[in-house]
């Protein structure tokens, strides 16, 4: 996926292999960040919860933590818990 964490509006080429066999999936383009908002707004609303709990956000911080912190050293780092 050419550009994973900024994908922008654009529709996003998705490019799978599996030994010698590539295939290109194309996911139609969104405004992110738009979708999010609108979604908690509805969320909120609507009193049902969100698709991703809390929780989701820090266990993603978690990851991005021990990547930055693996990349810093050279060496493989562990998730914290």
């Amino acid at each position: 996926m050419p550009n994973a964490f900024l994908p922008g509006t654009a529709d996003a080429e998705i490019h799978v292999t599996r030994g010698t066999e590539r295939t290109t999936h194309t996911v139609p383009g969104t405004e992110q960040y738009q979708r999010m908002v609108e979604h908690f707004g509805d969320a909120v609303a609507s009193g049902s919860p969100v698709s991703f709990p809390p929780d989701d956000a820090v266990h993603n911080v978690r990851v991005i933590t021990a990547l930055l912190d693996s990349l810093k050293s050279g060496a493989p780092r562990p998730v914290p818990r």
